[in-house]
């Protein structure tokens, strides 16, 4: 945005090539594996009990560190609202 002097199209048109460049060139470094026919090793173990222990104790850490992230955002909003509400203009 500074070397584009605040010109938002611009700025995301500048963001959009390297996405698309990435995506045009996936096919060429990417392969997909050979399946034989009746081979079942390649599928994961998706068990109910493994997978409710896994959930179960992983779920209110993610949720709690999310809202800690929530939170932030939060706090960085009401600054940049009471630095306007001073005087401070906005970049």
């Amino acid at each position: 945005m500074t070397i584009l002097a605040n010109d938002v199209r611009g700025s995301a048109l500048g963001s959009r090539s390297p996405g698309a460049a990435s995506v045009a060139s996936s096919p060429l470094g990417v392969e997909e594996p050979t399946r034989h026919i009746g081979d079942n090793s390649t599928q994961a173990d998706c068990r109910i009990g493994a997978r409710r222990a896994v959930v179960g104790k992983y779920s209110w850490v993610v949720t709690a560190i999310a809202s800690v992230f929530t939170l932030a955002r939060f706090s960085e909003a009401f600054l940049v609202l009471s630095a306007n509400q001073a005087g401070l203009t906005l970049a």
